[in-house]
């Protein structure tokens, strides 16, 4: 085994300080100079597909008191499939490629590090809430320098959105479906070297079995919440269709939640557990035919699932899409002045049409019929009079 450079013991340095590995310095060094080695030597020459390095740790801020657990939750990858639920170590090479790294310097620039935090929509939300847009609201003159008037508006008018959506965007994930972890004692690096070792563990089957079981029966009963909800909406007038709870703020809501259980069942996590799965139907013949044809049951089920979530997904998008296009030609109807209204109407109708014509879901006679209602109700008043342009909701 090659001593260890420098730039590598630097390496393990930052890696051991971000997750608190100290006491196990000398473990990762071994790790990087055997497992590890195949990806750390050709990032450091320039010679891999990246231009960047990423470690992470399973075990979270409290490793074991055993070297040998450290060993297997500590993985090193250039980030093409990972599990995001963990922090990362990042290394970044800021020099061209196939140029090597000078390994006989302990840190310079041409090696940049990093550290990403567990929870990375939050840190970015949270900074810009925080820090930025205070900070940009309070410029003065000498801080705008050239940027026009214009600009400067435009550039706190979209961040203030962009920070809202992704506080909407944070909120639907934390009050959406969380899929559960399998147990910690199941060392799923360990399970991924070898499936087949593991379909003939039946206490790693009957976990996995049920856990499965258990992500079901949460995506069933969420499909079956956001079923009822969609047919109890309330007619609120052609602007809460398109931009309020009821209408483009619910279908997004649903987009990203939906979106979330996709990811989670995309993760490495939910792919181990899936594999091992099907190892046992095909691969297994130490498992009992009734166990066996158990989890068959369940991963039909789970691949039904799957075709409903990624069917109301698509639903929910482009529902949001085509709602988007709307909000423009219905904030006059809003406004009270008639002239506003008749002159928004043309462009409303051919709008409406090219979602009749184009959209998937929302193009069906119901959907259209109930709009043209609320369109209805809300122009009238403006037309006849009334001091009001809101119409009372029924």
């Amino acid at each position: 085994m090659a001593s260890i450079t420098p730039r590598e013991r630097w390496m393990v340095s930052q890696v051991v300080t971000a997750f608190q590995l100290a006491p196990y310095e000398s473990a990762i060094q071994t790790l990087f100079r055997n497992r590890f080695a195949s990806k750390i030597d050709p990032f450091l020459k320039g010679l891999s597909s990246s231009q960047h390095l990423l470690f992470f740790y399973e075990g979270g801020n409290e490793p074991s008191t055993h070297p040998g657990p450290i060993i297997d939750k500590l993985s090193c990858s250039e980030g093409i499939s990972m599990d995001p639920d963990c922090g990362f170590v990042y290394f970044i090479r800021t020099i061209a490629f196939r140029k090597p790294v000078n390994l006989n310097i302990a840190g310079d620039a041409d090696l940049v590090f990093g550290q990403f935090p567990q929870l990375p929509l939050q840190s970015l939300h949270s900074t810009l809430r925080s820090f930025f847009l205070p900070a940009v609201e309070y410029f003065d003159n000498s801080d705008w320098k050239k940027c026009s008037h214009n600009q400067r508006n435009d550039l706190i008018r979209f961040t203030s959105n962009f920070c809202k959506e992704l506080g909407e965007a944070i909120d639907s994930f934390t009050d959406g479906i969380q899929l559960r972890k399998p147990d910690p004692r199941f060392s799923l690096i360990e399970i991924r070297m070898d499936y087949l070792r593991a379909c003939r563990n039946p206490d790693i089957v009957s976990h996995f079995e049920e856990l499965l079981d258990e992500w079901c029966r949460q995506i069933e009963k969420y499909l079956e919440a956001s079923s009822d909800a969609g047919a109890t909406q309330t007619d609120g007038g052609p602007r809460s269709e398109a931009r309020t709870l009821h209408g483009i703020e619910s279908w997004r809501t649903k987009m990203r939640r939906l979106s979330s259980i996709i990811h989670q069942l995309k993760s490495d996590t939910c792919h181990t557990v899936f594999q091992v799965l099907q190892a046992v139907t095909k691969l297994s013949p130490s498992v009992s035919p009734k166990s066996r044809q158990a989890v068959f049951h369940t991963l039909r089920r789970c691949k039904q699932l799957d075709i409903a979530i990624t069917e109301a997904f698509n639903e929910a998008r482009d529902n949001v899409k085509y709602l988007t296009t709307l909000e423009r030609f219905i904030d006059p109807l809003y406004s009270g002045a008639p002239s506003n209204v008749f002159e928004s109407l043309n462009a409303l109708m051919n709008a409406i049409a090219m979602i009749y014509s184009i959209s998937r879901y929302y193009n069906t006679s119901e959907r259209m019929a109930a709009f043209f209602t609320k369109i209805t109700k809300q122009a009238r008043p403006c037309f006849g009079g009334t001091s009001s342009p809101h119409v009372p909701v029924g």
